[in-house]
Protein backbone atom coordinates (compact mmCIF):
# COMPACT_ATOMS: atom_id res chain seq x y z
CA UNK A 1 0.00 0.00 0.00
CA UNK A 2 2.90 2.33 0.79
CA UNK A 3 4.26 1.81 -2.72
CA UNK A 4 0.83 2.51 -4.13
CA UNK A 5 0.68 5.78 -2.20
CA UNK A 6 4.18 6.69 -3.37
CA UNK A 7 3.13 6.18 -6.98
CA UNK A 8 -0.10 8.05 -6.39
CA UNK A 9 1.76 11.01 -4.88
CA UNK A 10 4.20 11.06 -7.80
CA UNK A 11 1.23 10.98 -10.18
CA UNK A 12 -0.34 13.95 -8.38
CA UNK A 13 2.90 15.94 -8.71
CA UNK A 14 3.29 15.00 -12.39
CA UNK A 15 -0.32 15.87 -13.18
CA UNK A 16 -0.05 19.16 -11.31
CA UNK A 17 2.99 20.14 -13.41
CA UNK A 18 1.22 19.16 -16.65
CA UNK A 19 -1.88 21.11 -15.71
CA UNK A 20 0.15 24.18 -14.78
CA UNK A 21 1.92 24.10 -18.11
CA UNK A 22 -1.52 23.89 -19.69
CA UNK A 23 -2.67 26.78 -17.49
CA UNK A 24 0.25 29.05 -18.40
CA UNK A 25 -0.24 28.53 -22.14
CA UNK A 26 -4.04 28.69 -21.93
CA UNK A 27 -4.08 31.83 -19.80
CA UNK A 28 -1.69 33.79 -22.01
CA UNK A 29 -3.42 32.75 -25.23
CA UNK A 30 -6.96 33.19 -23.83
CA UNK A 31 -6.31 36.70 -22.52
CA UNK A 32 -4.69 37.74 -25.79
CA UNK A 33 -7.60 36.19 -27.69
CA UNK A 34 -10.11 38.14 -25.57
CA UNK A 35 -8.38 41.40 -26.51
CA UNK A 36 -8.57 40.59 -30.23
CA UNK A 37 -12.21 39.48 -29.99
CA UNK A 38 -13.27 42.59 -28.05
CA UNK A 39 -11.55 44.78 -30.61
CA UNK A 40 -13.08 42.91 -33.55
CA UNK A 41 -16.64 42.65 -32.24
CA UNK A 42 -16.86 45.90 -30.31
CA UNK A 43 -18.24 46.23 -26.76
CA UNK A 44 -21.91 45.88 -27.80
CA UNK A 45 -21.55 42.65 -29.83
CA UNK A 46 -19.15 41.23 -27.25
CA UNK A 47 -21.77 41.89 -24.58
CA UNK A 48 -24.50 40.30 -26.73
CA UNK A 49 -22.44 37.15 -27.18
CA UNK A 50 -21.68 36.98 -23.47
CA UNK A 51 -25.30 37.28 -22.33
CA UNK A 52 -26.84 34.99 -24.99
CA UNK A 53 -24.23 32.23 -24.70
CA UNK A 54 -24.42 32.54 -20.93
CA UNK A 55 -28.18 32.10 -21.00
CA UNK A 56 -27.83 28.88 -23.02
CA UNK A 57 -25.37 27.62 -20.41
CA UNK A 58 -27.96 28.47 -17.75
CA UNK A 59 -30.48 26.18 -19.48
CA UNK A 60 -27.99 23.30 -19.23
CA UNK A 61 -27.70 23.46 -15.44
CA UNK A 62 -28.95 19.85 -15.19
CA UNK A 63 -25.84 18.72 -17.05
CA UNK A 64 -23.66 20.41 -14.45
CA UNK A 65 -25.37 18.47 -11.68
CA UNK A 66 -24.61 15.17 -13.42
CA UNK A 67 -20.94 15.92 -14.09
CA UNK A 68 -20.04 15.45 -10.41
CA UNK A 69 -22.07 12.24 -10.20
CA UNK A 70 -20.46 10.84 -13.35
CA UNK A 71 -16.92 11.60 -12.17
CA UNK A 72 -17.58 10.21 -8.71
CA UNK A 73 -19.04 6.89 -9.85
CA UNK A 74 -16.41 6.38 -12.55
CA UNK A 75 -13.54 7.18 -10.17
CA UNK A 76 -14.90 4.72 -7.58
CA UNK A 77 -15.39 2.03 -10.26
CA UNK A 78 -11.76 2.47 -11.35
CA UNK A 79 -10.56 2.37 -7.71
CA UNK A 80 -12.36 -0.97 -7.25
CA UNK A 81 -10.73 -2.34 -10.44
CA UNK A 82 -13.83 -4.06 -11.85
CA UNK A 83 -14.00 -3.91 -15.67
CA UNK A 84 -17.67 -4.92 -15.91
CA UNK A 85 -18.63 -2.30 -13.35
CA UNK A 86 -16.60 0.30 -15.24
CA UNK A 87 -18.42 -0.53 -18.49
CA UNK A 88 -21.73 -0.42 -16.69
CA UNK A 89 -20.92 2.97 -15.16
CA UNK A 90 -19.80 4.45 -18.49
CA UNK A 91 -22.80 3.23 -20.49
CA UNK A 92 -25.22 4.37 -17.79
CA UNK A 93 -23.70 7.84 -17.61
CA UNK A 94 -23.76 8.11 -21.41
CA UNK A 95 -27.49 7.39 -21.61
CA UNK A 96 -28.20 9.79 -18.75
CA UNK A 97 -26.29 12.61 -20.48
CA UNK A 98 -27.97 11.82 -23.78
CA UNK A 99 -31.30 12.32 -22.02
CA UNK A 100 -30.03 15.60 -20.59
CA UNK A 101 -29.07 16.76 -24.10
CA UNK A 102 -32.63 16.09 -25.28
CA UNK A 103 -34.03 17.99 -22.27
CA UNK A 104 -31.76 20.97 -22.96
CA UNK A 105 -32.92 21.02 -26.59
CA UNK A 106 -36.56 21.18 -25.48
CA UNK A 107 -35.86 23.95 -22.94
CA UNK A 108 -33.85 25.98 -25.44
CA UNK A 109 -36.51 25.65 -28.17
CA UNK A 110 -39.26 26.90 -25.86
CA UNK A 111 -38.23 28.90 -22.80
CA UNK A 112 -34.91 29.93 -24.29
CA UNK A 113 -36.33 31.21 -27.56
CA UNK A 114 -39.10 33.16 -25.76
CA UNK A 115 -36.61 34.83 -23.41
CA UNK A 116 -34.29 35.73 -26.29
CA UNK A 117 -37.07 37.28 -28.35
CA UNK A 118 -39.07 39.12 -25.70
CA UNK A 119 -37.03 39.65 -22.52
CA UNK A 120 -33.39 40.30 -23.42
CA UNK A 121 -32.21 43.85 -23.98
CA UNK A 122 -30.75 43.47 -27.48
CA UNK A 123 -30.81 46.20 -30.18
CA UNK A 124 -33.35 45.32 -32.88
CA UNK A 125 -30.75 45.44 -35.66
CA UNK A 126 -28.69 42.74 -33.86
CA UNK A 127 -31.57 40.33 -33.20
CA UNK A 128 -30.67 38.18 -36.21
CA UNK A 129 -27.05 37.83 -35.09
CA UNK A 130 -28.20 37.06 -31.53
CA UNK A 131 -30.33 34.20 -32.89
CA UNK A 132 -27.26 32.72 -34.59
CA UNK A 133 -25.35 32.97 -31.30
CA UNK A 134 -28.23 31.20 -29.56
CA UNK A 135 -28.34 28.29 -32.01
CA UNK A 136 -24.58 27.74 -32.20
CA UNK A 137 -24.22 28.00 -28.41
CA UNK A 138 -26.95 25.40 -28.02
CA UNK A 139 -25.12 23.00 -30.38
CA UNK A 140 -21.91 23.48 -28.38
CA UNK A 141 -23.71 22.71 -25.13
CA UNK A 142 -25.30 19.59 -26.63
CA UNK A 143 -21.87 18.33 -27.76
CA UNK A 144 -20.57 18.94 -24.24
CA UNK A 145 -23.50 17.07 -22.66
CA UNK A 146 -23.11 13.82 -24.59
CA UNK A 147 -19.33 13.68 -24.12
CA UNK A 148 -19.23 14.30 -20.35
CA UNK A 149 -18.63 10.55 -19.70
CA UNK A 150 -15.59 10.60 -22.00
CA UNK A 151 -14.14 13.64 -20.24
CA UNK A 152 -14.87 12.03 -16.85
CA UNK A 153 -13.00 8.91 -17.95
CA UNK A 154 -9.88 10.92 -18.82
CA UNK A 155 -9.98 12.71 -15.45
CA UNK A 156 -10.75 9.54 -13.44
CA UNK A 157 -7.76 7.76 -14.99
CA UNK A 158 -5.70 10.91 -14.23
CA UNK A 159 -4.59 11.28 -17.86
CA UNK A 160 -3.89 14.96 -17.35
CA UNK A 161 -1.39 15.07 -20.19
CA UNK A 162 -4.19 14.38 -22.67
CA UNK A 163 -6.48 16.78 -20.85
CA UNK A 164 -3.83 19.51 -21.01
CA UNK A 165 -3.02 18.85 -24.69
CA UNK A 166 -6.64 19.03 -25.84
CA UNK A 167 -7.20 22.20 -23.80
CA UNK A 168 -4.20 23.86 -25.44
CA UNK A 169 -5.42 22.77 -28.90
CA UNK A 170 -8.77 24.38 -28.11
CA UNK A 171 -7.34 27.75 -26.99
CA UNK A 172 -5.08 27.99 -30.04
CA UNK A 173 -8.00 27.24 -32.35
CA UNK A 174 -9.93 30.02 -30.60
CA UNK A 175 -6.98 32.36 -31.15
CA UNK A 176 -7.08 31.48 -34.85
CA UNK A 177 -10.80 32.29 -34.90
CA UNK A 178 -10.11 35.67 -33.26
CA UNK A 179 -7.52 36.53 -35.93
CA UNK A 180 -9.90 35.45 -38.72
CA UNK A 181 -12.87 37.53 -37.53
CA UNK A 182 -10.63 40.56 -37.09
CA UNK A 183 -9.83 40.41 -40.81
CA UNK A 184 -13.23 39.49 -42.24
CA UNK A 185 -15.81 41.93 -43.63
CA UNK A 186 -18.91 39.79 -43.07
CA UNK A 187 -20.96 39.85 -39.85
CA UNK A 188 -18.26 39.17 -37.26
CA UNK A 189 -20.60 38.08 -34.46
CA UNK A 190 -22.31 35.43 -36.60
CA UNK A 191 -19.00 34.10 -37.93
CA UNK A 192 -17.48 34.10 -34.44
CA UNK A 193 -20.34 32.05 -32.96
CA UNK A 194 -20.29 29.54 -35.84
CA UNK A 195 -16.54 28.98 -35.68
CA UNK A 196 -16.57 28.62 -31.89
CA UNK A 197 -19.28 25.98 -32.24
CA UNK A 198 -17.18 24.10 -34.78
CA UNK A 199 -14.15 24.13 -32.46
CA UNK A 200 -16.23 22.94 -29.52
CA UNK A 201 -17.64 20.00 -31.49
CA UNK A 202 -14.18 19.10 -32.84
CA UNK A 203 -12.56 19.03 -29.39
CA UNK A 204 -15.38 16.93 -27.94
CA UNK A 205 -14.95 14.51 -30.87
CA UNK A 206 -11.24 14.20 -30.08
CA UNK A 207 -12.13 13.20 -26.50
CA UNK A 208 -14.42 10.49 -27.85
CA UNK A 209 -11.78 9.14 -30.24
CA UNK A 210 -9.10 9.11 -27.53
CA UNK A 211 -11.32 7.21 -25.08
CA UNK A 212 -12.25 4.60 -27.70
CA UNK A 213 -8.56 4.00 -28.42
CA UNK A 214 -7.18 4.01 -24.84
CA UNK A 215 -9.85 2.61 -22.50
CA UNK A 216 -11.71 -0.68 -22.29
CA UNK A 217 -14.39 1.02 -20.21
CA UNK A 218 -16.15 2.62 -23.19
CA UNK A 219 -19.40 0.78 -23.85
CA UNK A 220 -22.79 1.79 -25.19
CA UNK A 221 -24.49 -1.53 -24.46
CA UNK A 222 -27.62 -1.26 -22.34
CA UNK A 223 -26.97 -3.68 -19.46
CA UNK A 224 -29.71 -5.14 -17.31
CA UNK A 225 -28.23 -3.31 -14.31
CA UNK A 226 -28.30 0.07 -16.09
CA UNK A 227 -31.70 0.94 -14.61
CA UNK A 228 -30.50 0.26 -11.06
CA UNK A 229 -27.39 2.39 -11.51
CA UNK A 230 -29.39 5.14 -13.23
CA UNK A 231 -31.55 5.38 -10.11
CA UNK A 232 -28.45 5.63 -7.91
CA UNK A 233 -26.79 8.26 -10.10
CA UNK A 234 -29.96 10.30 -10.46
CA UNK A 235 -30.57 10.08 -6.72
CA UNK A 236 -27.03 11.34 -6.11
CA UNK A 237 -27.31 14.00 -8.80
CA UNK A 238 -30.85 14.92 -7.83
CA UNK A 239 -29.65 16.80 -4.79
CA UNK A 240 -26.89 18.24 -6.93
CA UNK A 241 -29.41 19.72 -9.39
CA UNK A 242 -30.48 22.49 -7.06
CA UNK A 243 -26.88 23.36 -6.28
CA UNK A 244 -26.00 23.36 -9.99
CA UNK A 245 -29.02 25.52 -10.77
CA UNK A 246 -27.93 27.98 -8.11
CA UNK A 247 -24.37 28.06 -9.51
CA UNK A 248 -25.81 28.77 -12.98
CA UNK A 249 -27.87 31.58 -11.46
CA UNK A 250 -24.81 32.71 -9.52
CA UNK A 251 -22.83 33.08 -12.77
CA UNK A 252 -25.43 33.71 -15.47
CA UNK A 253 -28.45 35.01 -13.57
CA UNK A 254 -26.54 38.13 -12.55
CA UNK A 255 -25.48 38.53 -16.18
CA UNK A 256 -29.14 38.58 -17.23
CA UNK A 257 -30.02 41.09 -14.50
CA UNK A 258 -27.28 43.43 -15.70
CA UNK A 259 -28.65 43.09 -19.22
CA UNK A 260 -32.21 43.88 -18.09
CA UNK A 261 -31.29 46.91 -15.93
CA UNK A 262 -28.42 48.30 -18.02
CA UNK A 263 -26.96 47.91 -21.55
CA UNK A 264 -24.92 45.27 -23.40
CA UNK A 265 -21.82 47.39 -22.69
CA UNK A 266 -22.15 46.50 -18.98
CA UNK A 267 -22.39 42.86 -20.06
CA UNK A 268 -19.14 43.38 -21.95
CA UNK A 269 -17.50 44.55 -18.71
CA UNK A 270 -18.82 41.47 -16.92
CA UNK A 271 -17.68 39.30 -19.82
CA UNK A 272 -14.13 40.58 -19.39
CA UNK A 273 -14.32 39.98 -15.63
CA UNK A 274 -15.49 36.42 -16.33
CA UNK A 275 -12.56 35.93 -18.73
CA UNK A 276 -10.17 36.96 -15.96
CA UNK A 277 -12.01 34.76 -13.47
CA UNK A 278 -11.75 31.78 -15.81
CA UNK A 279 -8.03 32.32 -16.34
CA UNK A 280 -7.22 32.76 -12.64
CA UNK A 281 -9.52 29.95 -11.54
CA UNK A 282 -7.48 27.61 -13.75
CA UNK A 283 -4.65 27.94 -11.23
CA UNK A 284 -6.72 26.52 -8.37
CA UNK A 285 -8.61 24.09 -10.62
CA UNK A 286 -5.36 22.65 -11.98
CA UNK A 287 -3.95 21.99 -8.53
CA UNK A 288 -7.24 20.70 -7.15
CA UNK A 289 -8.08 18.62 -10.23
CA UNK A 290 -4.77 16.78 -9.86
CA UNK A 291 -5.66 15.98 -6.22
CA UNK A 292 -9.44 15.39 -6.51
CA UNK A 293 -9.33 11.83 -7.97
CA UNK A 294 -6.98 10.82 -5.15
CA UNK A 295 -9.38 12.28 -2.55
CA UNK A 296 -12.24 10.21 -3.98
CA UNK A 297 -10.15 7.06 -4.28
CA UNK A 298 -8.78 7.41 -0.73
CA UNK A 299 -12.29 7.71 0.63
CA UNK A 300 -13.48 4.78 -1.52
CA UNK A 301 -10.93 2.48 0.19
CA UNK A 302 -11.77 3.95 3.64
CA UNK A 303 -8.41 5.68 4.16
CA UNK A 304 -9.98 8.67 5.93
CA UNK A 305 -6.70 10.01 7.33
CA UNK A 306 -5.26 10.40 3.82
CA UNK A 307 -8.54 11.91 2.62
CA UNK A 308 -8.26 14.65 5.26
CA UNK A 309 -4.58 15.21 4.51
CA UNK A 310 -5.22 15.59 0.77
CA UNK A 311 -8.11 18.00 1.35
CA UNK A 312 -5.98 20.20 3.63
CA UNK A 313 -3.06 20.17 1.15
CA UNK A 314 -5.42 21.06 -1.69
CA UNK A 315 -6.88 24.03 0.21
CA UNK A 316 -3.61 25.51 1.44
CA UNK A 317 -1.64 24.88 -1.73
CA UNK A 318 -4.23 26.35 -4.09
CA UNK A 319 -4.93 29.36 -1.81
CA UNK A 320 -1.26 30.33 -1.49
CA UNK A 321 -0.71 29.99 -5.22
CA UNK A 322 -3.80 32.03 -6.09
CA UNK A 323 -2.94 34.67 -3.48
CA UNK A 324 0.56 35.09 -4.91
CA UNK A 325 -0.90 35.74 -8.38
CA UNK A 326 -3.86 37.86 -7.33
CA UNK A 327 -2.15 40.44 -5.12
CA UNK A 328 -0.29 42.25 -7.93
CA UNK A 329 -3.35 42.04 -10.19
CA UNK A 330 -5.72 43.53 -7.59
CA UNK A 331 -3.29 46.37 -6.82
CA UNK A 332 -2.74 47.29 -10.49
CA UNK A 333 -6.01 46.16 -12.10
CA UNK A 334 -6.50 49.44 -13.93
CA UNK A 335 -2.98 49.51 -15.43
CA UNK A 336 -3.16 45.83 -16.44
CA UNK A 337 -6.53 46.27 -18.16
CA UNK A 338 -5.32 49.38 -19.99
CA UNK A 339 -2.31 47.46 -21.25
CA UNK A 340 -4.34 44.34 -22.09
CA UNK A 341 -7.42 45.87 -23.73
CA UNK A 342 -6.55 49.45 -24.58
CA UNK A 343 -10.19 50.63 -24.53
CA UNK A 344 -11.62 49.38 -21.21
CA UNK A 345 -15.44 49.36 -20.84
CA UNK A 346 -16.89 51.21 -17.85
CA UNK A 347 -17.11 49.22 -14.58
CA UNK A 348 -14.58 46.63 -15.77
CA UNK A 349 -11.92 47.53 -13.17
CA UNK A 350 -14.34 47.21 -10.24
CA UNK A 351 -15.90 44.02 -11.66
CA UNK A 352 -12.48 42.38 -12.02
CA UNK A 353 -11.37 43.29 -8.47
CA UNK A 354 -14.54 41.93 -6.88
CA UNK A 355 -14.31 38.81 -9.05
CA UNK A 356 -10.74 38.09 -7.93
CA UNK A 357 -11.74 38.36 -4.26
CA UNK A 358 -14.57 35.88 -4.89
CA UNK A 359 -12.18 33.47 -6.64
CA UNK A 360 -9.81 33.60 -3.66
CA UNK A 361 -12.59 32.76 -1.19
CA UNK A 362 -13.95 29.94 -3.38
CA UNK A 363 -10.49 28.37 -3.42
CA UNK A 364 -10.75 27.59 0.31
CA UNK A 365 -14.01 25.65 0.11
CA UNK A 366 -13.96 23.79 -3.24
CA UNK A 367 -11.87 20.82 -1.96
CA UNK A 368 -14.38 20.40 0.89
CA UNK A 369 -17.15 19.82 -1.65
CA UNK A 370 -15.03 17.13 -3.35
CA UNK A 371 -14.72 15.30 -0.02
CA UNK A 372 -18.46 15.52 0.65
CA UNK A 373 -19.23 14.19 -2.85
CA UNK A 374 -16.84 11.29 -2.23
CA UNK A 375 -18.82 10.36 0.89
CA UNK A 376 -22.12 10.58 -1.01
CA UNK A 377 -24.29 12.04 1.79
CA UNK A 378 -25.08 15.23 -0.05
CA UNK A 379 -28.82 15.84 0.43
CA UNK A 380 -28.71 18.49 3.17
CA UNK A 381 -25.33 19.80 2.03
CA UNK A 382 -26.40 20.49 -1.55
CA UNK A 383 -29.81 21.78 -0.51
CA UNK A 384 -28.35 24.40 1.81
CA UNK A 385 -25.48 25.42 -0.48
CA UNK A 386 -28.02 25.76 -3.29
CA UNK A 387 -30.32 27.96 -1.22
CA UNK A 388 -27.45 30.20 -0.11
CA UNK A 389 -26.07 30.55 -3.65
CA UNK A 390 -29.49 31.16 -5.14
CA UNK A 391 -29.96 34.19 -2.87
CA UNK A 392 -27.55 36.12 -5.11
CA UNK A 393 -30.20 36.66 -7.81
CA UNK A 394 -33.23 37.86 -5.79
CA UNK A 395 -31.12 40.08 -3.52
CA UNK A 396 -29.33 41.56 -6.53
CA UNK A 397 -32.69 42.17 -8.21
CA UNK A 398 -34.01 44.02 -5.16
CA UNK A 399 -30.83 46.09 -4.90
CA UNK A 400 -30.95 47.03 -8.60
CA UNK A 401 -34.64 47.93 -8.29
CA UNK A 402 -33.53 50.69 -5.90
CA UNK A 403 -31.35 52.12 -8.70
CA UNK A 404 -28.08 50.81 -7.29
CA UNK A 405 -25.04 50.82 -9.63
CA UNK A 406 -23.91 47.64 -11.43
CA UNK A 407 -21.11 47.08 -8.87
CA UNK A 408 -23.71 46.45 -6.17
CA UNK A 409 -24.40 42.95 -7.51
CA UNK A 410 -20.77 42.05 -6.84
CA UNK A 411 -21.00 43.27 -3.26
CA UNK A 412 -24.04 41.02 -2.80
CA UNK A 413 -22.12 38.19 -4.45
CA UNK A 414 -19.16 38.64 -2.11
CA UNK A 415 -21.32 38.57 1.02
CA UNK A 416 -23.08 35.41 -0.17
CA UNK A 417 -19.74 33.68 -0.90
CA UNK A 418 -18.55 34.41 2.66
CA UNK A 419 -21.75 32.97 4.14
CA UNK A 420 -21.51 29.94 1.85
CA UNK A 421 -17.88 29.31 2.81
CA UNK A 422 -18.73 29.31 6.51
CA UNK A 423 -21.52 26.78 5.95
CA UNK A 424 -19.35 24.48 3.81
CA UNK A 425 -16.63 24.33 6.45
CA UNK A 426 -19.12 23.66 9.27
CA UNK A 427 -21.06 20.97 7.40
CA UNK A 428 -18.05 19.16 5.92
CA UNK A 429 -16.41 18.79 9.31
CA UNK A 430 -19.67 17.46 10.76
CA UNK A 431 -20.09 14.87 7.97
CA UNK A 432 -16.51 13.67 7.64
CA UNK A 433 -15.28 14.19 11.21
CA UNK A 434 -12.22 16.12 10.15
CA UNK A 435 -9.90 17.34 12.91
CA UNK A 436 -10.83 20.99 13.56
CA UNK A 437 -7.65 21.82 15.45
CA UNK A 438 -5.54 20.34 12.62
CA UNK A 439 -7.47 22.42 10.07
CA UNK A 440 -6.85 25.59 12.06
CA UNK A 441 -3.16 24.80 12.54
CA UNK A 442 -2.37 23.42 9.07
CA UNK A 443 -4.66 25.58 6.90
CA UNK A 444 -6.40 28.58 8.47
CA UNK A 445 -3.53 30.03 10.51
CA UNK A 446 -0.93 29.90 7.69
CA UNK A 447 -3.19 31.42 5.02
CA UNK A 448 -4.50 34.09 7.43
CA UNK A 449 -0.96 35.05 8.48
CA UNK A 450 0.20 35.22 4.86
CA UNK A 451 -2.74 37.46 3.93
CA UNK A 452 -2.37 39.86 6.86
CA UNK A 453 1.43 40.08 6.75
CA UNK A 454 1.45 40.71 2.99
CA UNK A 455 -1.12 43.50 3.18
CA UNK A 456 0.61 45.19 6.14
CA UNK A 457 4.09 44.84 4.60
CA UNK A 458 2.93 46.30 1.28
CA UNK A 459 1.13 49.18 3.04
CA UNK A 460 4.37 50.05 4.84
CA UNK A 461 6.59 49.60 1.78
CA UNK A 462 4.31 51.49 -0.63
CA UNK A 463 5.04 54.81 1.07
CA UNK A 464 8.70 54.47 0.08
CA UNK A 465 8.23 53.59 -3.59
CA UNK A 466 7.06 55.48 -6.66
CA UNK A 467 3.61 55.12 -8.19
CA UNK A 468 5.05 53.14 -11.10
CA UNK A 469 2.78 50.10 -11.74
CA UNK A 470 5.74 47.77 -12.41
CA UNK A 471 7.41 48.66 -9.11
CA UNK A 472 4.12 48.28 -7.25
CA UNK A 473 3.62 44.78 -8.66
CA UNK A 474 7.20 43.77 -7.86
CA UNK A 475 6.95 44.99 -4.27
CA UNK A 476 3.63 43.25 -3.57
CA UNK A 477 4.94 40.06 -5.21
CA UNK A 478 8.08 40.12 -3.04
CA UNK A 479 5.99 40.75 0.09
CA UNK A 480 3.73 37.80 -0.85
CA UNK A 481 6.65 35.41 -1.49
CA UNK A 482 8.36 36.28 1.79
CA UNK A 483 5.11 35.91 3.72
CA UNK A 484 4.38 32.53 2.09
CA UNK A 485 7.88 31.18 2.80
CA UNK A 486 7.91 32.44 6.41
CA UNK A 487 4.30 31.83 7.44
CA UNK A 488 2.65 29.70 4.75
CA UNK A 489 5.00 26.71 4.96
CA UNK A 490 5.68 24.54 7.96
CA UNK A 491 9.28 23.90 9.04
CA UNK A 492 9.27 20.51 7.29
CA UNK A 493 7.83 22.02 4.12
CA UNK A 494 10.55 24.71 4.10
CA UNK A 495 13.26 22.06 4.55
CA UNK A 496 11.78 19.99 1.72
CA UNK A 497 11.57 23.05 -0.55
CA UNK A 498 15.17 24.03 0.20
CA UNK A 499 16.35 20.47 -0.45
CA UNK A 500 14.47 20.42 -3.76
CA UNK A 501 15.97 23.75 -4.86
CA UNK A 502 19.51 22.68 -3.92
CA UNK A 503 19.04 19.42 -5.81
CA UNK A 504 17.96 21.29 -8.94
CA UNK A 505 20.86 23.76 -8.65
CA UNK A 506 23.40 20.94 -8.41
Amino acid sequence: MMQDYSNANKRVVKNTILLYLRMIVSTIVSLYTARIVLGALGAEDYGIYNVVAGFVTLLAFVNGSMVSATRRYMTIAIANNDLENRKLTFSTSFYVHLGIAILVTILASTVGYYFLEYEMNIPIERKGAANWVFVTSMLSVLALCVTVPHNALVVAYEKMGTFAFLSIVEVFLKLLIAVLIAKTHIDKLILYSMLLCAVSVLVRLLYVIYCHIKFEDVSYVFFKDNVRLVKKMLSFAGWNVFSSASIAAYNQGVNLLLNIFFTPVVNAARGIAMQVQGAISLLAINFQQAVNPQITKSYAISDFHRTQKLVFISIKGSYLLIFLILCPIIIETSSILDFWLGDVPEYTVAFVRYTLCIVLLDTVTNPLTTAVLAKGEIRKYQLMTGIIQLMVVPISYIVLKFCAPPTSVYIVNLVIVIALGYYKIYKTFSLLHFDKSAFIKIVLMPISMVTVVTVVAYACASSFISANPIWNMIVIAVCSILAIVCFGFSANERKYLLKLILKKVK
